[in-house]
């Protein structure tokens, strides 16, 4: 079965919410947190279906989408999604790591967890969609495997690459023998490419700086979450409240410090760089874990010292001079 759907069948002010509609119905739910040009958006996806397998070819524009925790808690049987860049590059971070993929690298990560996909430009992608009771192997290991970049030198990962290409091409037809053991070889490719990198990442070093990480990167996905705390941080990565504020002793901030921040920061790049253009001022304060909007003009105001609506204007003239 083949499924196609492209922005170009609305109109330009509907097609980033028709965009994540889409998304989330036919792929994972989740946020598209930036868009860069909402007005000049586009994006394409074509999607093949079979037993225990989907091969995904997206195109889009610059983007950043998020897989909540909340989004992760509420899902449906858990997926590992395997993202082979094609063109442009994209950012792919889960567990504490980030993985930049150049056109031909890929990276594996899981719907049960959080996420965050960023894309800076024009890109496209084949995107494998396989449930994880099919490969348990995987999923036993995808703690240590997600967000991690495999190469596009790596032989394995080619074939693995030319064998996604030859179950798009041939679009569901057939005949069920051949594609059971297509599916079998796709999946037997995929381990092969990721059972190199096992040695790698039991070596890796510093424990504390491995958590420090996982820490930084939960933050960063669950800005929005009003009620992020010590508490919510250590559940969300399995440590104890005592652990993560170990964690910060070295640091110049307190972990609470650290969060908003982060917040800050996060708020300022969607005003300055105007990629929140099609959001309000309250919004964007809002979707970074402000419930009051005077507390974060001040809050803005002090660290950066000019007030959200200034940096606002200033992203539109930079605009309209490199018009």
């Amino acid at each position: 079965m083949k499924l196609q759907i492209s922005t170009d069948l609305v109109g330009s002010r509907d097609r980033v919410p028709f965009w994540i509609d889409q998304i989330c119905a036919h792929l994972v739910e989740v946020q598209c947190h930036q868009v860069r040009d909402a007005e000049h958006f586009h994006g394409s996806v074509t999607k093949v279906a079979m037993p225990e397998l989907e091969v995904v070819q997206i195109a889009a524009s610059a983007q950043v989408v998020q897989r909540t925790a909340a989004l992760a808690r509420t899902g449906a049987d858990e997926t590992l999604l395997v993202n082979i860049q094609r063109r442009g590059s994209g950012r792919v971070s889960q567990d504490g790591r980030l993985a930049t993929l150049a056109p031909g690298d890929f990276a594996i990560y899981t719907s049960a967890r959080p996420y965050e996909l960023s894309f800076d430009g024009d890109f496209e992608q084949t995107v494998l969609m396989i449930p994880a009771a099919s490969v348990m192997d995987i999923r036993h290991d995808i703690g240590r495997l997600s967000a991690v970049k495999v190469p596009s030198h790596h032989q394995a990962t080619q074939v693995m690459t030319a064998l996604a290409d030859s179950a798009y091409r041939a679009e569901g037809r057939l005949p069920a023998e051949l594609t059971a053991a297509l599916t079998d070889t796709i999946r037997k490719a995929l381990q092969v490419s990721l059972s190199h990198l096992r040695p790698t990442i039991s070596r890796s070093g510093n424990l504390e700086r491995y958590h420090l990480v996982r820490l930084r990167a939960f933050v960063s996905a669950n800005l929005g979450d009003t009620a992020l705390s010590a508490r919510t941080i250590a559940q969300g990565i399995g440590l104890s409240v005592s652990h993560v504020h170990r964690l910060f002793r070295h640091e110049p901030r307190t972990l609470m410090e650290f969060v908003w921040e982060e917040r800050l920061a996060a708020s300022h790049r969607a005003l300055a760089s105007g990629c929140g253009c099609a959001l309000s001022i309250g919004e964007i304060a809002w979707r970074n874990g402000f419930s009051d909007l005077s507390h974060f003009s001040k809050s803005y105001r002090r660290k950066f010292g000019l007030s959200p609506s200034d940096s606002r204007a200033g992203a539109s003239r930079g605009k309209g001079d490199t018009a």
